[in-house]
């Protein structure tokens, strides 16, 4: 996965970009939050205009991930309203689509969104449509990191690739504390949607941060005194977790973030924490 190492770059800091996202997604403006330069594969916040509308049957030839985070989106059937989640395989037919009043969806493509041809599906992969402020949350003792197998975590699976073992959930967690660093074999990204996240090395992550953590890399202290709700994902096999030793957390810690050249510049300097994303 050739993707540089983000932790963390606030997504109000990103520019909006016309058609980043790929021709089949032309007419809208996308955030790039991290992309693969070899693949297209990309993590985004996709914003469609008021009124936007595919009236003619389409499939992508690239795997959807979304979850709605302002406004709504209908696809076919299905409505797609705030914190509503989906995972459309490549094909997946689509006889229509439209956002009467706009939207933004965090969006993860496996490369750049161009028309495909819609065919055989495989259904074991499909998430078409999940209302996750329906629940359940569950406890997070099946997430394979037993820093988080406590009462004042609760856990939320969007999808389990029945092949890969790829994971995608949301957490929601009390005011807490890991003080031991920690590293894990797969990549791991996040969203966090509410809340704040104190890193101990990098900064404090406000809603919208986010980071792509590639494999194997050491990483905390981290804690939280307000609690938070976070987008996570687990990239290349299901998430397990190897522990170190201890170190103290710094709840206000200088902003450092760990960013490729090309986004210092816009993560360089910390953001209000009442910025909105």
């Amino acid at each position: 996965m050739a993707r540089p190492h983000i932790e963390f770059i606030q997504a109000q800091a990103l520019p909006w970009e016309r058609g980043a996202a790929g021709p089949a997604r032309a007419d809208c403006e996308a955030r790039i939050l991290s992309r693969d330069d070899t693949t297209g594969a990309m993590s985004a916040q996709l914003r469609y205009p008021a009124g936007w509308a595919r009236t003619a049957p389409e499939a992508l030839a690239v795997d959807e991930e979304l979850f709605v985070l302002d406004g709504m989106v209908e696809i076919g059937t299905q409505t797609y309203r705030r914190h509503d989640y989906a995972f459309l395989p490549a094909s997946y037919p689509r006889p229509a689509a439209r956002s009467a009043a706009g939207a933004v969806v965090l969006t993860f493509l496996t490369g750049p969104a161009i028309v495909g041809a819609a065919g055989p599906l495989d259904r074991r992969r499909l998430v078409e449509h999940k209302a996750t402020e329906a629940g359940p949350w569950v406890g997070a003792e099946d997430v394979g990191n037993p820093g988080l197998h406590n009462s004042g975590v609760r856990n939320q699976w969007l999808r389990r690739d029945p092949d890969t073992g790829e994971e995608s959930y949301l957490l929601a967690m009390l005011p807490w504390v890991e003080e031991r660093t920690e590293s894990h074999p797969v990549v791991q990204e996040m969203f966090l949607l509410a809340g704040e996240i104190s890193g101990g090395k990098i900064g404090v992550m406000q809603p919208g941060g986010y980071f792509w953590r590639p494999e194997n890399k050491v990483h905390g202290p981290f804690g939280s005194r307000t609690g938070n709700l976070v987008f996570m994902r687990a990239m290349g096999g299901a998430l397990s977790t190897t522990f170190f030793g201890r170190e103290r957390l710094d709840y206000r810690p200088p902003h450092n973030p760990i960013l490729p050249s090309a986004l210092q510049p816009l993560g360089a300097k910390p953001l209000p924490l009442t910025t909105p994303f």
